[in-house]
Protein backbone atom coordinates (compact mmCIF):
# COMPACT_ATOMS: atom_id res chain seq x y z
CA UNK A 1 0.00 0.00 0.00
CA UNK A 2 1.18 3.49 -0.71
CA UNK A 3 0.69 6.25 1.81
CA UNK A 4 2.11 9.50 3.11
CA UNK A 5 3.07 12.46 1.00
CA UNK A 6 5.35 10.72 -1.50
CA UNK A 7 5.20 12.27 -4.97
CA UNK A 8 5.82 10.44 -8.20
CA UNK A 9 5.39 11.07 -11.90
CA UNK A 10 3.78 9.19 -14.76
CA UNK A 11 4.66 9.50 -18.42
CA UNK A 12 3.01 8.54 -21.69
CA UNK A 13 5.56 8.82 -24.48
CA UNK A 14 4.61 5.98 -26.81
CA UNK A 15 1.26 6.11 -28.65
CA UNK A 16 2.07 3.53 -31.33
CA UNK A 17 -0.28 0.76 -30.19
CA UNK A 18 -3.46 1.91 -31.93
CA UNK A 19 -6.94 0.92 -30.79
CA UNK A 20 -7.62 -2.11 -28.61
CA UNK A 21 -11.35 -2.63 -28.12
CA UNK A 22 -11.33 -6.19 -26.80
CA UNK A 23 -9.63 -5.26 -23.52
CA UNK A 24 -11.16 -3.08 -20.77
CA UNK A 25 -9.91 0.52 -20.62
CA UNK A 26 -8.32 -0.12 -17.21
CA UNK A 27 -4.71 -1.19 -16.96
CA UNK A 28 -4.09 -1.71 -20.68
CA UNK A 29 -0.60 -0.98 -21.93
CA UNK A 30 -0.30 2.85 -22.09
CA UNK A 31 0.60 2.78 -25.78
CA UNK A 32 -2.90 1.50 -26.67
CA UNK A 33 -6.14 3.45 -26.89
CA UNK A 34 -9.56 2.00 -25.98
CA UNK A 35 -11.24 4.50 -28.32
CA UNK A 36 -9.83 6.66 -31.10
CA UNK A 37 -10.61 7.70 -34.67
CA UNK A 38 -9.04 9.71 -37.49
CA UNK A 39 -5.62 9.57 -35.85
CA UNK A 40 -2.58 7.34 -36.34
CA UNK A 41 1.01 7.02 -35.15
CA UNK A 42 4.22 8.29 -36.71
CA UNK A 43 6.68 6.23 -34.73
CA UNK A 44 5.75 6.83 -31.08
CA UNK A 45 3.91 10.09 -31.86
CA UNK A 46 0.15 10.23 -32.50
CA UNK A 47 -1.30 12.70 -34.99
CA UNK A 48 -4.51 13.51 -36.84
CA UNK A 49 -4.81 11.98 -40.30
CA UNK A 50 -4.58 14.08 -43.44
CA UNK A 51 -7.58 14.84 -45.60
CA UNK A 52 -8.77 14.27 -49.15
CA UNK A 53 -8.65 16.39 -52.31
CA UNK A 54 -10.97 16.19 -55.31
CA UNK A 55 -9.27 15.04 -58.51
CA UNK A 56 -12.06 16.06 -60.94
CA UNK A 57 -13.97 19.27 -60.27
CA UNK A 58 -16.72 18.31 -62.74
CA UNK A 59 -18.51 15.19 -61.57
CA UNK A 60 -18.87 12.19 -63.81
CA UNK A 61 -22.27 10.58 -64.17
CA UNK A 62 -22.88 7.69 -61.78
CA UNK A 63 -21.30 6.17 -58.71
CA UNK A 64 -17.75 4.84 -58.77
CA UNK A 65 -17.71 1.22 -60.01
CA UNK A 66 -14.03 0.79 -60.79
CA UNK A 67 -10.64 2.52 -60.70
CA UNK A 68 -7.37 1.37 -62.26
CA UNK A 69 -3.98 2.76 -63.25
CA UNK A 70 -3.37 1.46 -66.78
CA UNK A 71 0.32 1.80 -67.61
CA UNK A 72 0.20 1.65 -71.41
CA UNK A 73 3.86 2.38 -72.11
CA UNK A 74 6.09 5.05 -70.64
CA UNK A 75 5.11 5.64 -67.02
CA UNK A 76 5.66 9.39 -67.42
CA UNK A 77 3.82 9.99 -70.68
CA UNK A 78 1.66 7.03 -71.60
CA UNK A 79 -0.59 5.92 -68.76
CA UNK A 80 -4.22 6.51 -67.91
CA UNK A 81 -6.28 6.61 -64.77
CA UNK A 82 -9.26 4.49 -65.85
CA UNK A 83 -12.61 4.82 -64.10
CA UNK A 84 -15.92 3.03 -64.40
CA UNK A 85 -18.71 5.46 -63.46
CA UNK A 86 -22.06 3.70 -63.40
CA UNK A 87 -21.82 1.56 -66.53
CA UNK A 88 -19.64 3.99 -68.50
CA UNK A 89 -15.89 3.80 -68.99
CA UNK A 90 -13.69 6.91 -68.72
CA UNK A 91 -9.99 7.76 -68.72
CA UNK A 92 -7.93 10.62 -67.31
CA UNK A 93 -4.68 11.90 -68.86
CA UNK A 94 -1.44 13.26 -67.44
CA UNK A 95 -0.61 16.90 -68.10
CA UNK A 96 2.57 18.48 -66.75
CA UNK A 97 3.18 15.66 -64.30
CA UNK A 98 -0.33 15.46 -62.79
CA UNK A 99 -3.68 13.99 -63.73
CA UNK A 100 -5.54 16.64 -65.71
CA UNK A 101 -8.77 16.35 -63.68
CA UNK A 102 -11.04 15.59 -66.65
CA UNK A 103 -12.80 12.27 -67.24
CA UNK A 104 -12.87 11.57 -70.97
CA UNK A 105 -15.52 9.05 -72.08
CA UNK A 106 -14.38 5.84 -73.79
CA UNK A 107 -17.11 4.43 -76.00
CA UNK A 108 -17.87 0.84 -76.87
CA UNK A 109 -16.95 -0.12 -80.42
CA UNK A 110 -20.15 0.10 -82.43
CA UNK A 111 -19.65 -3.17 -84.32
CA UNK A 112 -17.32 -5.32 -82.22
CA UNK A 113 -17.92 -4.32 -78.61
CA UNK A 114 -20.61 -4.91 -75.98
CA UNK A 115 -21.60 -2.05 -73.69
CA UNK A 116 -21.65 -2.63 -69.96
CA UNK A 117 -24.91 -2.24 -68.05
CA UNK A 118 -25.59 -0.77 -64.64
CA UNK A 119 -26.73 -4.20 -63.50
CA UNK A 120 -23.20 -5.44 -64.16
CA UNK A 121 -22.01 -3.60 -61.07
CA UNK A 122 -18.41 -3.43 -59.93
CA UNK A 123 -15.73 -3.69 -62.63
CA UNK A 124 -12.40 -5.52 -62.38
CA UNK A 125 -9.31 -4.77 -64.46
CA UNK A 126 -6.27 -6.73 -65.61
CA UNK A 127 -3.27 -5.84 -67.75
CA UNK A 128 -2.16 -8.55 -70.19
CA UNK A 129 1.18 -7.31 -71.53
CA UNK A 130 -0.21 -3.84 -72.17
CA UNK A 131 -3.76 -4.85 -73.12
CA UNK A 132 -6.46 -3.66 -70.73
CA UNK A 133 -9.01 -6.37 -69.89
CA UNK A 134 -12.28 -5.46 -68.15
CA UNK A 135 -14.75 -7.81 -66.46
CA UNK A 136 -17.48 -7.19 -63.90
CA UNK A 137 -19.39 -8.86 -61.09
CA UNK A 138 -22.40 -9.34 -63.38
CA UNK A 139 -20.23 -11.56 -65.60
CA UNK A 140 -21.12 -9.60 -68.69
CA UNK A 141 -19.16 -9.89 -71.93
CA UNK A 142 -15.45 -9.39 -71.09
CA UNK A 143 -14.01 -6.38 -72.94
CA UNK A 144 -10.50 -5.38 -73.99
CA UNK A 145 -8.64 -2.33 -75.20
CA UNK A 146 -5.16 -2.04 -76.74
CA UNK A 147 -2.92 1.00 -76.55
CA UNK A 148 -3.84 1.98 -80.11
CA UNK A 149 -7.60 1.77 -79.57
CA UNK A 150 -9.94 4.67 -78.85
CA UNK A 151 -12.88 2.39 -77.95
CA UNK A 152 -13.23 -0.98 -76.27
CA UNK A 153 -14.00 -4.33 -77.94
CA UNK A 154 -15.19 -7.82 -77.09
CA UNK A 155 -12.15 -9.74 -75.87
CA UNK A 156 -12.47 -12.31 -78.71
CA UNK A 157 -11.86 -9.68 -81.40
CA UNK A 158 -8.57 -10.60 -83.09
CA UNK A 159 -8.48 -13.94 -81.30
CA UNK A 160 -9.82 -17.45 -81.75
CA UNK A 161 -12.80 -19.15 -80.14
CA UNK A 162 -15.30 -17.84 -77.60
CA UNK A 163 -14.30 -16.29 -74.26
CA UNK A 164 -16.15 -17.25 -71.09
CA UNK A 165 -18.32 -14.74 -69.27
CA UNK A 166 -16.38 -14.35 -66.04
CA UNK A 167 -16.20 -12.08 -63.00
CA UNK A 168 -12.40 -12.05 -62.64
CA UNK A 169 -9.48 -12.20 -65.08
CA UNK A 170 -5.81 -12.71 -64.14
CA UNK A 171 -2.63 -12.64 -66.22
CA UNK A 172 -0.55 -15.63 -65.03
CA UNK A 173 2.08 -17.73 -66.80
CA UNK A 174 1.27 -16.10 -70.17
CA UNK A 175 -2.35 -17.25 -70.05
CA UNK A 176 -5.48 -15.24 -69.23
CA UNK A 177 -7.33 -16.97 -66.38
CA UNK A 178 -11.09 -16.42 -66.08
CA UNK A 179 -12.56 -17.13 -62.63
CA UNK A 180 -16.24 -17.55 -61.66
CA UNK A 181 -17.79 -18.13 -65.05
CA UNK A 182 -21.40 -17.73 -66.06
CA UNK A 183 -23.19 -21.05 -65.74
CA UNK A 184 -20.52 -22.42 -63.41
CA UNK A 185 -19.37 -20.22 -60.53
CA UNK A 186 -16.82 -22.92 -59.59
CA UNK A 187 -15.12 -22.87 -62.99
CA UNK A 188 -11.70 -21.50 -63.97
CA UNK A 189 -11.01 -21.20 -67.71
CA UNK A 190 -7.58 -20.41 -69.14
CA UNK A 191 -6.69 -19.15 -72.61
CA UNK A 192 -4.04 -20.77 -74.76
CA UNK A 193 -0.43 -19.93 -73.89
CA UNK A 194 0.98 -16.55 -74.98
CA UNK A 195 -2.49 -15.19 -75.68
CA UNK A 196 -5.32 -13.57 -73.79
CA UNK A 197 -7.95 -14.38 -76.42
CA UNK A 198 -7.10 -17.73 -77.99
CA UNK A 199 -9.65 -20.21 -76.68
CA UNK A 200 -8.60 -23.21 -78.75
CA UNK A 201 -5.70 -25.66 -78.81
CA UNK A 202 -3.99 -28.03 -76.39
CA UNK A 203 -3.02 -25.35 -73.83
CA UNK A 204 -6.58 -23.97 -73.58
CA UNK A 205 -8.87 -25.57 -71.01
CA UNK A 206 -10.88 -25.41 -67.82
CA UNK A 207 -10.83 -26.60 -64.21
CA UNK A 208 -13.71 -26.95 -61.77
CA UNK A 209 -13.22 -26.30 -58.06
CA UNK A 210 -15.97 -28.41 -56.54
CA UNK A 211 -15.96 -28.06 -52.76
CA UNK A 212 -18.51 -29.39 -50.31
CA UNK A 213 -20.87 -26.72 -48.94
CA UNK A 214 -18.85 -23.88 -50.49
CA UNK A 215 -20.11 -22.86 -53.91
CA UNK A 216 -18.77 -20.13 -56.14
CA UNK A 217 -15.35 -18.52 -56.58
CA UNK A 218 -15.36 -15.16 -54.81
CA UNK A 219 -11.85 -13.86 -55.51
CA UNK A 220 -8.32 -14.69 -56.57
CA UNK A 221 -4.74 -13.49 -56.25
CA UNK A 222 -1.19 -14.16 -57.40
CA UNK A 223 1.53 -14.68 -54.78
CA UNK A 224 5.07 -15.97 -55.14
CA UNK A 225 4.53 -17.15 -58.71
CA UNK A 226 1.32 -19.05 -58.02
CA UNK A 227 -2.33 -18.37 -58.75
CA UNK A 228 -4.91 -18.78 -55.98
CA UNK A 229 -8.69 -18.97 -56.19
CA UNK A 230 -10.80 -18.13 -53.14
CA UNK A 231 -14.31 -19.03 -52.09
CA UNK A 232 -16.33 -17.88 -49.11
CA UNK A 233 -14.75 -20.57 -46.92
CA UNK A 234 -11.79 -22.03 -48.80
CA UNK A 235 -8.55 -21.16 -50.61
CA UNK A 236 -7.10 -23.15 -53.53
CA UNK A 237 -3.55 -22.98 -54.88
CA UNK A 238 -2.63 -23.49 -58.55
CA UNK A 239 0.87 -24.70 -59.41
CA UNK A 240 1.78 -24.42 -63.11
CA UNK A 241 3.12 -27.61 -64.69
CA UNK A 242 3.36 -26.40 -68.28
CA UNK A 243 2.10 -29.68 -69.70
CA UNK A 244 -1.11 -29.46 -71.74
CA UNK A 245 -2.79 -32.11 -69.62
CA UNK A 246 -2.93 -31.23 -66.83
CA UNK A 247 -1.76 -27.63 -67.14
CA UNK A 248 -1.94 -27.03 -63.40
CA UNK A 249 -1.87 -28.90 -60.12
CA UNK A 250 -4.58 -27.68 -57.73
CA UNK A 251 -4.40 -28.04 -53.97
CA UNK A 252 -6.85 -26.81 -51.32
CA UNK A 253 -4.77 -25.05 -48.68
CA UNK A 254 -7.69 -23.90 -46.48
CA UNK A 255 -11.18 -25.35 -46.14
CA UNK A 256 -12.52 -23.09 -43.36
CA UNK A 257 -11.22 -19.62 -44.30
CA UNK A 258 -12.19 -17.52 -47.30
CA UNK A 259 -13.77 -14.23 -48.32
CA UNK A 260 -16.97 -12.66 -49.61
CA UNK A 261 -15.11 -9.38 -50.23
CA UNK A 262 -12.97 -9.74 -53.37
CA UNK A 263 -11.68 -6.16 -53.39
CA UNK A 264 -10.19 -6.52 -49.91
CA UNK A 265 -7.66 -9.08 -51.18
CA UNK A 266 -4.36 -7.19 -51.49
CA UNK A 267 -0.67 -8.03 -51.83
CA UNK A 268 1.34 -6.36 -49.08
CA UNK A 269 5.11 -6.19 -48.56
CA UNK A 270 5.67 -6.67 -44.83
CA UNK A 271 8.92 -7.04 -42.85
CA UNK A 272 8.27 -10.81 -42.96
CA UNK A 273 7.92 -10.84 -46.75
CA UNK A 274 5.13 -10.42 -49.32
CA UNK A 275 1.76 -11.69 -48.07
CA UNK A 276 -1.94 -11.36 -48.81
CA UNK A 277 -4.29 -9.49 -46.46
CA UNK A 278 -8.06 -9.91 -46.78
CA UNK A 279 -11.37 -9.58 -44.94
CA UNK A 280 -12.73 -13.01 -44.10
CA UNK A 281 -16.35 -14.04 -44.45
CA UNK A 282 -16.51 -14.00 -40.63
CA UNK A 283 -15.58 -10.28 -40.54
CA UNK A 284 -12.04 -10.91 -39.30
CA UNK A 285 -8.85 -9.72 -40.96
CA UNK A 286 -6.50 -12.44 -42.21
CA UNK A 287 -2.92 -12.73 -43.39
CA UNK A 288 -2.01 -15.45 -45.89
CA UNK A 289 1.56 -16.37 -46.87
CA UNK A 290 0.46 -18.77 -49.59
CA UNK A 291 0.28 -21.76 -47.31
CA UNK A 292 -1.00 -20.71 -43.88
CA UNK A 293 -3.59 -18.14 -42.88
CA UNK A 294 -3.54 -16.20 -39.63
CA UNK A 295 -6.22 -14.05 -38.03
CA UNK A 296 -4.62 -10.73 -37.09
CA UNK A 297 -7.53 -8.54 -35.96
CA UNK A 298 -8.39 -10.10 -32.59
CA UNK A 299 -7.52 -6.91 -30.67
CA UNK A 300 -10.35 -4.99 -32.36
CA UNK A 301 -12.70 -7.86 -33.15
CA UNK A 302 -15.39 -6.83 -30.65
CA UNK A 303 -15.96 -3.91 -28.27
CA UNK A 304 -15.63 -5.54 -24.85
CA UNK A 305 -14.76 -2.13 -23.43
CA UNK A 306 -18.23 -0.76 -24.38
CA UNK A 307 -16.54 2.41 -25.61
CA UNK A 308 -15.23 1.89 -29.15
CA UNK A 309 -17.69 2.42 -32.00
CA UNK A 310 -15.56 1.10 -34.89
CA UNK A 311 -14.39 -2.51 -34.74
CA UNK A 312 -14.47 -5.62 -36.91
CA UNK A 313 -17.76 -7.17 -35.82
CA UNK A 314 -19.48 -3.79 -36.33
CA UNK A 315 -19.04 -4.29 -40.09
CA UNK A 316 -22.38 -4.62 -41.86
CA UNK A 317 -22.30 -8.21 -43.09
CA UNK A 318 -25.10 -7.47 -45.56
CA UNK A 319 -22.63 -5.55 -47.72
CA UNK A 320 -19.45 -7.59 -47.45
CA UNK A 321 -19.24 -7.55 -51.25
CA UNK A 322 -19.03 -3.74 -51.12
CA UNK A 323 -16.00 -3.69 -48.82
CA UNK A 324 -12.64 -2.88 -50.36
CA UNK A 325 -9.07 -2.17 -49.31
CA UNK A 326 -6.11 -0.11 -50.48
CA UNK A 327 -2.42 -0.22 -49.58
CA UNK A 328 -0.67 3.02 -48.60
CA UNK A 329 2.95 2.13 -49.27
CA UNK A 330 4.33 5.36 -47.79
CA UNK A 331 2.41 4.90 -44.51
CA UNK A 332 2.78 1.10 -44.28
CA UNK A 333 -1.02 0.81 -44.15
CA UNK A 334 -3.52 -1.71 -45.37
CA UNK A 335 -6.76 0.31 -45.14
CA UNK A 336 -10.03 -1.63 -45.06
CA UNK A 337 -13.20 0.27 -46.05
CA UNK A 338 -16.63 -0.90 -44.89
CA UNK A 339 -20.09 0.11 -43.69
CA UNK A 340 -21.16 -0.35 -40.07
CA UNK A 341 -24.38 -1.56 -38.45
CA UNK A 342 -27.19 -3.65 -39.87
CA UNK A 343 -29.12 -1.10 -41.93
CA UNK A 344 -29.75 -0.80 -45.64
CA UNK A 345 -26.87 1.60 -46.37
CA UNK A 346 -25.02 -0.26 -49.09
CA UNK A 347 -21.72 1.67 -49.26
CA UNK A 348 -18.63 2.05 -47.04
CA UNK A 349 -18.67 4.81 -44.42
CA UNK A 350 -15.70 3.89 -42.21
CA UNK A 351 -12.29 2.28 -42.45
CA UNK A 352 -9.64 0.66 -40.29
CA UNK A 353 -6.02 1.31 -41.18
CA UNK A 354 -3.76 -1.60 -40.23
CA UNK A 355 -0.14 -0.52 -39.82
CA UNK A 356 1.61 -3.73 -40.88
CA UNK A 357 5.01 -2.52 -39.65
CA UNK A 358 4.06 -2.07 -35.98
CA UNK A 359 0.86 -4.18 -36.19
CA UNK A 360 -1.53 -1.51 -34.90
CA UNK A 361 -5.12 -0.63 -35.90
CA UNK A 362 -6.49 2.88 -36.45
CA UNK A 363 -10.24 3.44 -37.09
CA UNK A 364 -11.26 6.22 -39.49
CA UNK A 365 -14.59 7.93 -40.15
CA UNK A 366 -15.98 9.90 -43.11
CA UNK A 367 -14.71 7.29 -45.57
CA UNK A 368 -17.66 7.48 -47.96
CA UNK A 369 -16.03 5.81 -50.95
CA UNK A 370 -17.05 3.00 -53.28
CA UNK A 371 -13.75 1.92 -54.84
CA UNK A 372 -10.05 2.58 -54.36
CA UNK A 373 -6.68 1.74 -55.83
CA UNK A 374 -3.03 2.66 -55.68
CA UNK A 375 -1.81 4.62 -58.69
CA UNK A 376 1.00 6.71 -60.06
CA UNK A 377 0.25 10.36 -59.31
CA UNK A 378 1.47 11.41 -62.75
CA UNK A 379 5.04 12.15 -61.70
CA UNK A 380 6.23 8.79 -60.43
CA UNK A 381 4.92 8.61 -56.85
CA UNK A 382 2.52 5.81 -55.94
CA UNK A 383 -0.46 7.18 -54.01
CA UNK A 384 -4.05 6.19 -53.25
CA UNK A 385 -7.12 7.38 -55.14
CA UNK A 386 -10.75 6.57 -54.36
CA UNK A 387 -14.14 7.01 -56.00
CA UNK A 388 -17.27 8.37 -54.37
CA UNK A 389 -20.98 8.08 -54.98
CA UNK A 390 -21.31 11.49 -56.65
CA UNK A 391 -19.04 11.07 -59.67
CA UNK A 392 -15.85 12.40 -58.09
CA UNK A 393 -12.47 10.82 -57.48
CA UNK A 394 -10.29 11.78 -54.51
CA UNK A 395 -6.63 11.77 -53.61
CA UNK A 396 -6.19 10.54 -50.04
CA UNK A 397 -3.70 11.92 -47.47
CA UNK A 398 -3.16 15.15 -49.32
CA UNK A 399 -4.77 18.14 -47.55
CA UNK A 400 -5.82 19.44 -44.13
CA UNK A 401 -9.53 18.85 -44.70
CA UNK A 402 -11.93 16.37 -46.28
CA UNK A 403 -12.66 18.37 -49.43
CA UNK A 404 -13.12 21.54 -47.35
CA UNK A 405 -14.95 19.83 -44.48
CA UNK A 406 -13.36 19.78 -41.02
CA UNK A 407 -11.88 16.48 -39.88
CA UNK A 408 -13.22 15.21 -36.55
CA UNK A 409 -10.69 13.28 -34.46
CA UNK A 410 -10.20 11.78 -31.03
CA UNK A 411 -7.52 9.92 -29.10
CA UNK A 412 -8.37 8.51 -25.66
CA UNK A 413 -5.86 7.00 -23.27
CA UNK A 414 -6.51 4.05 -21.02
CA UNK A 415 -7.22 4.63 -17.34
CA UNK A 416 -4.02 5.09 -15.36
CA UNK A 417 -3.41 4.45 -11.68
CA UNK A 418 -4.16 1.78 -9.08
CA UNK A 419 -7.81 0.89 -8.52
CA UNK A 420 -7.25 0.28 -4.77
CA UNK A 421 -5.15 3.38 -4.07
CA UNK A 422 -6.10 7.04 -3.97
CA UNK A 423 -3.86 9.65 -5.56
CA UNK A 424 -4.01 13.37 -6.12
CA UNK A 425 -3.14 14.42 -9.68
CA UNK A 426 -1.45 17.79 -9.16
CA UNK A 427 0.01 18.69 -12.56
CA UNK A 428 -0.17 17.59 -16.17
CA UNK A 429 2.06 18.74 -19.01
CA UNK A 430 1.11 17.90 -22.59
CA UNK A 431 3.88 18.23 -25.16
CA UNK A 432 3.04 18.62 -28.83
CA UNK A 433 4.51 19.79 -32.05
CA UNK A 434 3.69 23.48 -32.41
CA UNK A 435 0.00 23.35 -33.29
CA UNK A 436 -1.82 25.69 -35.64
CA UNK A 437 -5.12 24.15 -34.61
CA UNK A 438 -6.58 24.33 -31.10
CA UNK A 439 -7.66 20.83 -30.03
CA UNK A 440 -9.33 20.07 -26.72
CA UNK A 441 -7.45 18.29 -23.96
CA UNK A 442 -9.65 16.69 -21.31
CA UNK A 443 -9.45 14.47 -18.25
CA UNK A 444 -11.80 12.59 -16.01
CA UNK A 445 -11.32 10.64 -12.79
CA UNK A 446 -12.28 7.01 -12.39
CA UNK A 447 -16.04 6.30 -12.35
CA UNK A 448 -16.84 9.74 -13.80
CA UNK A 449 -18.77 10.06 -17.07
CA UNK A 450 -18.15 13.75 -17.79
CA UNK A 451 -14.87 15.19 -19.02
CA UNK A 452 -13.21 18.38 -17.80
CA UNK A 453 -12.03 20.08 -20.99
CA UNK A 454 -9.37 22.67 -21.76
CA UNK A 455 -8.54 24.31 -25.07
CA UNK A 456 -4.92 23.87 -26.09
CA UNK A 457 -3.02 27.00 -27.06
CA UNK A 458 -1.75 27.30 -30.61
CA UNK A 459 1.83 28.15 -31.47
CA UNK A 460 3.41 26.42 -28.49
CA UNK A 461 4.91 23.04 -27.59
CA UNK A 462 4.09 22.86 -23.88
CA UNK A 463 0.59 22.91 -22.37
CA UNK A 464 0.21 22.82 -18.57
CA UNK A 465 -2.76 22.31 -16.24
CA UNK A 466 -3.38 21.51 -12.58
CA UNK A 467 -6.29 19.03 -12.41
CA UNK A 468 -6.19 18.73 -8.62
CA UNK A 469 -8.21 15.53 -8.86
CA UNK A 470 -8.30 12.91 -6.10
CA UNK A 471 -9.33 9.44 -7.21
CA UNK A 472 -8.05 5.96 -7.94
CA UNK A 473 -7.46 6.41 -11.67
CA UNK A 474 -7.42 9.13 -14.30
CA UNK A 475 -7.96 9.15 -18.05
CA UNK A 476 -7.05 11.69 -20.76
CA UNK A 477 -8.43 12.57 -24.16
CA UNK A 478 -7.40 14.86 -27.01
CA UNK A 479 -10.02 15.74 -29.61
CA UNK A 480 -11.10 18.35 -32.10
CA UNK A 481 -12.60 19.23 -35.47
CA UNK A 482 -10.64 21.50 -37.76
CA UNK A 483 -9.13 22.21 -41.17
CA UNK A 484 -5.73 23.28 -39.82
CA UNK A 485 -2.41 21.48 -40.06
CA UNK A 486 -2.59 18.27 -37.98
CA UNK A 487 -1.46 18.24 -34.36
CA UNK A 488 1.23 15.81 -33.20
CA UNK A 489 1.07 14.58 -29.61
CA UNK A 490 4.52 13.85 -28.18
CA UNK A 491 3.86 13.07 -24.52
CA UNK A 492 1.59 13.41 -21.50
CA UNK A 493 3.55 13.83 -18.27
CA UNK A 494 1.90 14.11 -14.87
CA UNK A 495 2.73 14.47 -11.19
CA UNK A 496 0.70 12.57 -8.60
CA UNK A 497 0.80 12.19 -4.82
CA UNK A 498 -0.41 9.05 -3.07
CA UNK A 499 -2.77 9.83 -0.18
CA UNK A 500 -3.96 6.40 0.99
CA UNK A 501 -6.24 3.48 0.40
CA UNK A 502 -8.79 3.98 -2.35
CA UNK A 503 -12.50 3.38 -2.71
Amino acid sequence: MRGGSGRQSFELKDFSGGQVSKAPPKNIDPKYSPDCFNVYSEGAVVRRRDGIAVVNSTAASGAGNGLYNWVRGSATTNQWLVGMWGASLFKMDITAGVWDGTWDAISVHSASGTAFTTAGGIAYFANFNGVLIISNEGRERVQKMTTSDTSYFNIEVGGTGTAPLAQFVFNWKNHAWFLNCSGSEDQVVHSSVNSYNNFTGSTYGANNLLTENDLGITSGFILNGRLYAMKAFSIHRFTYTGSPSPLVEIRTIKSVVGTKSPRTVRNVSTPEGEVILFLGSNKKLYLCDGQETQEISDAIDIATNSVASVYMQAINEKILNKCFAVVHEDLNWYELFFGVGTGTNDQPTHSIAYDYRVKSFWPMTNRNFTYGNISDNGSGKRVVYTQGTIGKAYLLNSTNSDDGVAIDYRYTTGKMGKSILLSRIDEVEVETDIVSCRPTFAWRADWETNWISQTMSSGTNSHNWSPGRIDNMIQFRISGSDTSAPFKLWSIIGSERAIGVGK
